[in-house]
């Protein structure tokens, strides 16, 4: 048996390097198997029904309080075109307090904005939600309507110019 102490430089250096390659060789197939599963749960997530079903249940459960979102059915896969049937969004909100928002169930008076459907077919763009942004191909929706939130203060058309955004210029004129 020999023992790292009767072991000549060259030796060494072939076992190391051999020791080496093992482990370069488990960590690339490692890093192959863990790609291969991301992009397989990918390809579940965005072409199967199972799951879409787990991508619109996420959605409704990162809604923020007060706020739901409801359908009837939905057909297609969530990397499109989804049909969503018998739409209902029901947002409720509080108004500012002295310019500060006033988070919902802590206000007297919460506002409720909801919109309903009886169609909506989304087709997703899928390249822009790897940076975490949502961009539709296309949004087309059928009877549909929006209820606002009942207010105290008149309806006032726009005037001109406070129309116009205020943009700073970029350089200091």
């Amino acid at each position: 048996m020999n023992t790292s102490a009767s072991l000549t430089p060259e030796e060494r250096r072939a076992a190391r390097r051999t020791v080496a390659r093992r482990w370069a060789l488990r960590s690339l197939l490692g890093i192959a198997a863990l790609t291969a599963l991301i992009l397989l749960l990918a390809y579940w997530l965005l072409n199967t029904i199972g799951g879409r079903d787990v991508l619109l249940r996420q959605i409704v459960a990162r809604l923020p309080d007060g706020t739901t979102l409801t359908w009837r059915a939905a057909d297609g896969p969530a990397a499109g075109p989804l049909t969503l049937h018998d739409v209902r969004f029901v947002h409720r909100t509080c108004s500012d307090k002295d310019g500060e928002p006033v988070a919902f169930g802590v206000c007297d008076d919460p506002g409720t904005l909801v919109f309903t459907a009886r169609l909506a077919v989304l087709d997703p763009a899928i390249r822009p939600l790897l940076g975490r942004r949502l961009r539709l191909d296309a949004l087309d929706i059928e009877h549909a309507t929006l209820d606002l939130a009942d207010s105290n203060e008149p309806f006032e058309l726009p005037r001109w110019p406070d129309v116009l955004p205020q943009i700073n210029p970029p350089l200091f004129l």
